[in-house]
C-alpha cells in the first residue's frame, strides 16, 4: 500500500541523489585535472626568465579549456542523466587523471 509505494519513492530519490552526487563530484574532479594541467605548465617554463605574462597566457589558455570540457560534460551527460555516458566520461577522466599523477599536490599533516 502507501508504505511501499512510499519506499519506493525514497529508493528512487536516494538513487537519483547518489548519481547527481557522483555527478557534481566529477565536476570537482575536472578542476583538479586542470590543475594539474597548470602545474604541469608552469614546470615546464625557465621560471627566472619568463615573464609573469607567459603564465597568465597558460592559465587563461587553460582555462578557456576547462570551461569548455565542464560544458561538454554536462551536455554529453544530460548532467549525469545518460548513466552510460556518466560511466564512459567517468573512465576518460581517470586515464586522464592518472596521467597528470605527477602534479597532484602532495599533502602532509
Amino acid at each position: 500500500g502507501l508504505v511501499g509505494s512510499e519506499m519506493c519513492i525514497r529508493d528512487r530519490t536516494y538513487v537519483l541523489n547518489d548519481k547527481l552526487l557522483k555527478h557534481e563530484q566529477f565536476h570537482f574532479n575536472i578542476a583538479e585535472l586542470y590543475a594539474r594541467k597548470i602545474r604541469k605548465r608552469f614546470s615546464e617554463i625557465d621560471s627566472k626568465n619568463a615573464p609573469l605574462l607567459t603564465y597568465n597566457l597558460i592559465v587563461n589558455s587553460l582555462k578557456v579549456e576547462y570551461n569548455s570540457y565542464q560544458i561538454n560534460y554536462d551536455r554529453n551527460t544530460n548532467h549525469g542523466v545518460k548513466f552510460i555516458d556518466q560511466k564512459n566520461w567517468d573512465k576518460r577522466q581517470t586515464l586522464e587523471l592518472e596521467k597528470l599523477k605527477a602534479y597532484k599536490l602532495k599533502y602532509s599533516f
